[in-house]
Protein backbone atom coordinates (compact mmCIF):
# COMPACT_ATOMS: atom_id res chain seq x y z
CA UNK A 1 0.00 0.00 0.00
CA UNK A 2 2.88 2.38 0.66
CA UNK A 3 4.03 2.02 -2.95
CA UNK A 4 0.61 3.02 -4.20
CA UNK A 5 0.50 5.97 -1.80
CA UNK A 6 3.94 7.12 -2.99
CA UNK A 7 2.88 6.90 -6.64
CA UNK A 8 -0.29 8.86 -5.85
CA UNK A 9 1.72 11.53 -4.04
CA UNK A 10 4.13 11.87 -6.96
CA UNK A 11 1.23 12.11 -9.41
CA UNK A 12 -0.50 14.79 -7.34
CA UNK A 13 2.63 16.86 -6.95
CA UNK A 14 3.18 16.90 -10.72
CA UNK A 15 -0.48 17.28 -11.72
CA UNK A 16 -1.08 20.44 -9.70
CA UNK A 17 2.20 22.14 -10.62
CA UNK A 18 2.18 24.68 -13.38
CA UNK A 19 3.95 23.43 -16.51
CA UNK A 20 7.56 24.56 -16.78
CA UNK A 21 8.37 27.34 -19.21
CA UNK A 22 9.73 26.38 -22.58
CA UNK A 23 6.58 25.67 -24.55
CA UNK A 24 4.97 22.93 -22.46
CA UNK A 25 1.21 23.07 -22.77
CA UNK A 26 -0.99 21.99 -19.87
CA UNK A 27 -2.01 18.89 -21.88
CA UNK A 28 1.60 17.87 -22.48
CA UNK A 29 2.41 18.42 -18.82
CA UNK A 30 -0.54 16.25 -17.73
CA UNK A 31 0.55 13.52 -20.16
CA UNK A 32 4.04 13.69 -18.65
CA UNK A 33 2.55 13.31 -15.18
CA UNK A 34 0.52 10.36 -16.37
CA UNK A 35 3.55 8.61 -17.88
CA UNK A 36 5.70 9.25 -14.83
CA UNK A 37 3.25 7.90 -12.30
CA UNK A 38 1.34 5.07 -13.98
CA UNK A 39 4.33 2.80 -14.56
CA UNK A 40 2.99 -0.27 -12.83
CA UNK A 41 2.93 -0.72 -9.08
CA UNK A 42 -0.51 0.89 -8.80
CA UNK A 43 -3.23 -1.12 -7.11
CA UNK A 44 -5.76 -0.32 -9.80
CA UNK A 45 -7.21 2.62 -7.88
CA UNK A 46 -9.06 5.05 -10.11
CA UNK A 47 -6.89 8.15 -10.58
CA UNK A 48 -9.13 10.99 -9.48
CA UNK A 49 -6.95 13.43 -11.43
CA UNK A 50 -8.73 12.23 -14.57
CA UNK A 51 -11.30 14.88 -13.61
CA UNK A 52 -8.85 17.42 -15.03
CA UNK A 53 -9.10 15.72 -18.44
CA UNK A 54 -12.88 15.89 -18.14
CA UNK A 55 -12.63 19.65 -17.52
CA UNK A 56 -13.68 19.50 -13.89
CA UNK A 57 -12.47 22.62 -12.08
CA UNK A 58 -8.96 21.96 -10.67
CA UNK A 59 -10.01 23.19 -7.20
CA UNK A 60 -12.74 20.54 -7.15
CA UNK A 61 -10.37 17.76 -8.22
CA UNK A 62 -7.78 18.81 -5.66
CA UNK A 63 -10.42 19.21 -2.93
CA UNK A 64 -11.85 15.77 -3.69
CA UNK A 65 -8.38 14.22 -3.36
CA UNK A 66 -7.36 16.18 -0.26
CA UNK A 67 -10.63 15.55 1.58
CA UNK A 68 -10.90 11.91 0.46
CA UNK A 69 -14.24 12.54 -1.24
CA UNK A 70 -15.71 14.20 1.87
CA UNK A 71 -16.31 17.80 2.84
CA UNK A 72 -17.80 18.83 -0.49
CA UNK A 73 -20.29 21.70 -0.85
CA UNK A 74 -22.63 20.00 -3.31
CA UNK A 75 -22.63 17.10 -5.76
CA UNK A 76 -23.85 16.87 -9.32
CA UNK A 77 -21.74 15.49 -12.12
CA UNK A 78 -18.82 15.73 -9.69
CA UNK A 79 -18.35 16.68 -6.04
CA UNK A 80 -17.82 20.41 -5.66
CA UNK A 81 -15.22 21.76 -3.24
CA UNK A 82 -14.73 25.13 -4.93
CA UNK A 83 -17.22 27.59 -6.41
CA UNK A 84 -20.64 26.05 -5.74
CA UNK A 85 -22.63 28.65 -7.69
CA UNK A 86 -20.48 28.24 -10.80
CA UNK A 87 -20.69 24.43 -10.54
CA UNK A 88 -24.49 24.45 -10.19
CA UNK A 89 -24.69 26.66 -13.27
CA UNK A 90 -22.48 24.24 -15.21
CA UNK A 91 -24.55 21.25 -14.03
CA UNK A 92 -27.67 22.94 -15.39
CA UNK A 93 -26.01 23.75 -18.72
CA UNK A 94 -24.81 20.14 -19.06
CA UNK A 95 -28.29 18.85 -18.15
CA UNK A 96 -29.91 21.05 -20.80
CA UNK A 97 -27.31 20.12 -23.41
CA UNK A 98 -27.83 16.41 -22.67
CA UNK A 99 -31.59 16.85 -22.99
CA UNK A 100 -31.24 18.58 -26.37
CA UNK A 101 -28.80 16.01 -27.73
CA UNK A 102 -30.94 13.07 -26.56
CA UNK A 103 -33.97 14.60 -28.27
CA UNK A 104 -32.03 15.13 -31.50
CA UNK A 105 -30.61 11.59 -31.38
CA UNK A 106 -34.04 10.11 -30.74
CA UNK A 107 -35.38 12.09 -33.71
CA UNK A 108 -33.03 10.19 -35.99
CA UNK A 109 -29.86 12.23 -36.22
CA UNK A 110 -26.69 10.16 -36.36
CA UNK A 111 -23.83 10.53 -33.89
CA UNK A 112 -21.66 11.96 -36.67
CA UNK A 113 -24.23 14.73 -37.16
CA UNK A 114 -24.35 15.50 -33.45
CA UNK A 115 -20.60 15.62 -32.86
CA UNK A 116 -19.17 19.13 -32.93
CA UNK A 117 -15.69 20.50 -32.44
CA UNK A 118 -15.22 22.60 -29.31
Amino acid sequence: MAENHDARSRRQSVIFEEPPSGGFSRAIWLEYANQQTFKGGESGDFPHEVGLFLSYPPEDVKGFINHRAGGFKCAGLWKVCGDEEKARSLFEKYRKCTEIYCTLWQSGLKLEQLAVAV
